[in-house]
């Protein structure tokens, strides 16, 4: 981490700070770093897209035509499984630098659910 760190960053022992603290810092650092600001940001609508979409699709998946059961409607959180593997992949590419490469196929993959599924 302190190789990651950019250059000046305050070195101080996490052990020794009380967690109230350490929650608190978070919102310096958030002040200070304009990427941290944008990723956070990033992380934000992704997760309100997400959300949205989800929440929204179990009542029209249970009527008619798919009448689908409250076991089948919950197998779509499988995806949610599959988000975790993808964040996996996703932070093994942040950290070989190639970070706006996969938040941009991140962004694309987001807008392309949203496409309605015709039959």
């Amino acid at each position: 981490m302190r190789r990651a760190l950019p250059a000046g960053a305050p070195a101080v022992d996490a052990r020794e700070m009380s967690y109230g603290r350490l929650v608190a810092s978070t919102v310096t650092l958030f002040a200070r770093q304009p990427l941290l600001r944008v990723r956070g940001t990033l992380a934000l609508l992704v997760f309100a897209a997400f959300s949205t979409l989800w929440s929204g699709m179990a009542q029209p998946l249970s009527g008619p035509p798919w009448s689908l059961s409250r076991t089948a409607i919950g197998a779509f959180g499988l995806a949610g499984a599959a988000g975790a593997v993808a964040a996996t992949v996703a932070g093994r590419w942040n950290d070989r630098g190639l970070a706006r490469r996969t938040t941009g196929v991140g962004l694309a993959v987001l807008a392309l659910s949203w496409l309605p599924d015709r039959p």
